[in-house]
């Protein structure tokens, strides 16, 4: 029985394995270059950095000289057709390296980025020696391209009409903030949760395997059962009838596998058993069982095996009520002792006159 235990769980294990091997495969041949950047941290723009060897990688920028916005992304919601602007990009000059470049920010930093502009203005054309607070931006920096870049050249030519010598510094780089890679910072954080948590699922089913986990219950039930030996639970297993491929309901005991682990239970304990299914995103579709201690088991199995399972029930465990309705559900809730009236005990008050 163990052993048949141990290659179902394997076969089951290693798909386990190939199918988190493949996520995490995938994850690190398209967020590689992003995991790796927050990982050794962002790069901060500083004197004498060449702004062109960090495409791609998140960098860090205190803007405290914004000189002008350069274009407005919208997105309009296609019940409503409502337009909303959600990012703005704006002209910034880094003065310690002398280079003007982009930044985009979230439109919900309109009004800050608006008297930025209004004190960066002043300081760069001399109004003022004070330089503005600014603000700090951590983002991806992008290469400018397509649309966003003939803005970025076309706000550079206005605003640099009368002194051309300047557009020669102005680079079309542009810091997307709050981005890692093409994502936001969220949903890169999101996605990488769900990779780690492959990851240590990974691990777990790997370990749980090489230390024989999948007979857990087995051992936890003789353990409690010490009148009950395997060689019993074994016999029973040997004669038992087969449902699908992994669940077998002998005259004593249920067994099954669920997730990388088997499952026993005995046939005495369980006083219902009925049909229970969930559709939608987290579609479910299992016999439930009810045991006399009020503990409740379920067995994963499509509709029709289920059906089975539970025909097969009714025709071997007299004391078990099959099937599901709201009477029988009340009745278990609000009196139990009457809910084992039905079946439960006479069927056990005949067995125990049969075997004297």
């Amino acid at each position: 029985m163990y052993e048949l235990l141990r290659k179902k769980v394997l076969k089951r294990t290693i798909i386990r394995i190939i199918v988190s091997l493949v996520i995490i495969t995938v994850y690190l041949a398209c967020y590689g270059k992003e995991l790796m950047a927050v990982l050794t941290g962002p790069v901060k723009i500083t004197e004498g950095i060449n702004l062109e060897e960090y495409e791609g990688k998140v960098v860090t920028f205190d803007a405290n000289c914004v000189l002008s916005e350069y274009i407005r992304f919208e997105e309009k919601n296609t019940k409503t057709f409502v337009k909303k602007i959600t990012n703005i990009g704006y002209l910034a000059f880094d003065e310690e390296n002398g280079k003007f470049f982009g930044i985009q920010l979230g439109a919900k930093k309109e009004t800050q980025m608006n008297s930025l502009m209004d004190e960066s203005v002043d300081y760069f054309i001399g109004n003022t020696e004070d330089i503005p607070a600014g603000i700090k931006v951590r983002g991806t920096l992008v290469k400018l391209k397509g649309e966003e870049l003939r803005h970025f050249n076309s706000t550079v030519d206005y605003l640099f009409a009368n002194v051309p010598e300047f557009k020669d510094y102005a680079i079309p780089y542009v810091i997307v903030n709050g981005t890692i890679g093409s994502d936001n910072a969220t949903t890169f954080y999101v996605i990488g949760s769900v990779v780690l948590f492959t990851l240590l699922h990974l691990i777990y089913v790997i370990v749980n395997f090489i230390r024989r986990k999948y007979t857990k219950h087995f051992d936890k039930y003789l353990q409690n059962n010490q009148t009950v030996s395997l060689s019993a639970i074994e016999a029973d297993f040997e004669a038992a009838k087969q449902f699908g491929k992994e669940i077998w309901i002998g005259k004593n005991w249920t067994i099954f596998i669920s997730g990388v682990r088997g499952h026993i239970h005995d046939n005495r304990d369980i006083i219902w058993a009925y049909y229970y299914q969930r559709t939608g995103k987290y579609s479910v579709s299992e016999v439930k069982l009810y045991k006399k201690d009020k503990t409740i088991a379920s067995i994963p199995a499509g509709k029709k095996l289920s059906m089975e399972i539970l025909e097969y029930y009714g025709k071997t465990q007299p004391h078990m009520v099959i099937g599901y309705n709201k009477e029988t559900e009340k009745l278990y809730q609000n009196n139990f002792n009457d809910f084992l009236e039905i079946k439960y005990n006479n069927a056990m008050t005949l067995e125990d006159r049969n075997s004297n």
